[in-house]
Order: structure tokens, then sequence, then C-alpha cells
């Protein structure tokens, strides 16, 4: 029975369905970056959705400053070439499965928020204010993460309750055709925005979904990812807690020069409701390097506060302590305390 693990990579799977996925017309895809520089304090996240040809797309940019550029889902566009999907305002192009994606977004309506806004409370005014375009090249450095294929038991867990949770299954169940990847990045590029241009260069991730994803009963997770900036040294970590205590699944690696090593979650941060805490520790034991631990701090955060996973609930921002279900979602310095090498990339939480 085919399981996601069993996932081979090719260079067709890096490309975007340019029409319904025949077999399951509920499926979608994601492309997910982040890339970050935290020497200029500047980066950005798009999150595209795309069905079958045509896509929208949500939009951060962390701007020098502390001001955050937004953009949510909206202002779909349609596409024919799946190495090129894009919406109205962003434009991707996967010059080289597998290993270089180029960004651009082109004069998007975007509205403005900051770290210190975000972390007061909510945020409701998400009018349009600014337009902000943006051009970027990230490159793989690591082998493709497919989710649930480093540790044995991470594979029994990605089970029926996590595959609709992560969205690496179709109805029917788990097919060659549905999937969830991520790749460490390294890339650089240009911020255009209210008559300055701001150059960044940084470490991130990429990451590709397809498949039917459906959230009721999630009640939170922690997901975290990032490299240097040469792409020497980084980590990945994905764990989804279990309603009561414990957690539905649990898998983490490392990447130490050139190579892939599986690693079980010792420690991991999850949702911690006072916006003013910004540190954290991932520990995490590997077979061949022992037990690694990684200290991370919150560079930037932009909050969710929503109903509940999986409802039809309005979904707005801000660290608002009232809200049943926040998510922070934002970037990160990771530091190696064996050796203090530095590393910046996405840490993200719910509950």
């Amino acid at each position: 029975m085919y399981h996601p693990a069993d996932l081979v990579m090719t260079p067709e799977l890096d490309l975007a369905l340019t029409a319904p996925l025949a077999d399951d017309p509920e499926a979608i895809e994601t492309f997910n970056i982040w890339l970050f520089d935290g020497e200029r304090n500047t980066g950005f996240n798009i999150h595209p959705r795309a069905t079958g040809g045509v896509m929208d797309c949500a939009i951060t940019v962390f701007l020098p400053d502390g001001r955050i550029a937004r953009a949510n889902h909206g202002s779909p566009g349609t596409f024919t070439d799946p190495a090129r999907p894009a919406s109205e305002f962003v434009k991707l192009h996967c010059v080289e499965p597998g290993k270089r994606w180029q960004v651009e977004i082109v004069d998007a309506a975007v509205w403005l928020t900051s770290d210190a806004e975000q972390a007061a409370g909510s945020v409701d005014d998400e009018t349009p204010v600014a337009r902000i375009s943006l051009s970027a090249t990230v490159e793989t450095v690591s082998p493709a993460w497919v989710n649930g294929a480093l540790l044995p038991e991470s594979r029994v867990t990605l089970g029926d309750k996590m595959s609709w949770w992560m969205g690496n299954r179709l109805v029917r169940g788990f097919d060659p055709q549905a999937f969830r990847y991520d790749h460490l990045v390294i890339g650089g590029g240009e911020v255009r925005f209210q008559g300055q241009t701001l150059p960044f260069s940084g470490s991130g991730l990429r990451g590709h979904v397809r498949g039917v994803r459906r959230m009721p009963g999630m009640t939170g997770h922690c997901w975290a990812e990032g490299c240097t900036a040469d792409g020497r040294r980084g980590f990945g970590t994905q764990m989804f807690l279990r309603e009561g205590g414990g957690y539905e699944h649990s898998e983490a690696f490392l990447w130490n020069d050139g190579q892939v090593y599986p690693a079980r979650i010792i420690a991991t941060p999850h949702l911690d409701r006072d916006s003013a805490n910004r540190d954290s520790v991932f520990e995490l034991a590997c077979d061949e390097l022992g037990l690694v631990r990684i200290l991370a701090h919150d560079v930037r955060a932009f909050w969710w506060r929503m109903p509940a996973w999986g409802t039809h609930g309005p979904i707005h921002y801000g660290c608002d302590l009232t809200s049943p279900t926040l998510m922070k979602q934002g970037v990160a310095r990771f530091t190696w305390e064996d050796d203090g090498t530095v590393g910046y990339g996405l840490l993200e939480r719910s509950g």
C-alpha cells in the first residue's frame, strides 16, 4: 500500500498543476517560501495557493524598520505554464526543478502593521494603503524533507488524521499524486517600497504541498525550519499536539555539511501567549550527532487569531489573548549551542 514516505522526488513534482487533478477535484497545492536576512532585518513569506491553473497568494514582507506589509489571499490569476504559476501580483518561475526558483511581486496592494502592533493585541483594519514590489531568487541547499519519511514511528503516526491536517493525501487515501515536502534554501533580492530599494540576502525554506486538507480536530502545532546563510548547517522540526497531552506526530532532521540526519524531538517550544517572550529551545536527539541543542529567538512575528482550526469563522491578526486559537507565525534566529553557529528561518506555533 502506498504511503507518503514512499514519494520518489522527480523534477515534475516541483511544478504546478495547470488543470484540476482528475482523480480528486478537491485537491489543491501550495508553494510556501520563507527567506530572511538577519543582518538587514528584512525578508518575506509568500504562500501561493493554486487549483489547476488558478492561483491566489498571501504576501508578508518584513521591513527593516519594524513594519510588516501584508496582503491576504486574494487577487487570483491564471497560468498555463507549470513552471510559471502566477496570481495577479505574484509571479513564480521554476528555473530548475528542485534547485532554483524566482519570485516577483509587482505592485501588490498591502495593508501595514508592525511588530509592536502585532504583539499589543488585535489588528482589525486590513484596508490596503500602499503598494509593494519584490524580486528574489531562492536556491535549494538540502534534499527534500518528505514529511513522515525519516523515522519509523513518524511513518506510522502520519495516518488518517495527520494526513488530513498536512494535506498530503486525496479523499480516497494516500496516493502518489499527493505529497508534502520542504527544502532548506538560501537566496536574495530586493524590496521596492515607498521610493526605497531594500536589498536582502538570507536563508529559509521552500515547501510544496499537493492534496486535500481538512483541519477539524487539530489543536496545535510547532513547525520550525531554517539554516545558515551559507547553507552548511540547518534543521527542521514538525510536531502536532494531541488533545489532553502528548503529540499526534513528531519528526525532525539535522542538516550538517551536506548530510541529512534523522532526529527525534526531545524538547520543542509550544505556543506561549506572552507576546513579550521571544526565547525558546529545541533539543534534538540524533543517533550520529548525539543531543543537539538549538536556541531560538523570535526576531519578527505575525499573529493569527481564529475560532479554531478547521472552522469557517473569520481570521484576523494580532495577539488578541481572548481568541480561542492563536498562531504565532514568524522568523527566528537559531543558534547552535555547541559552536555558536547562527541561522534564520521559520518558527510557527499554534494552540
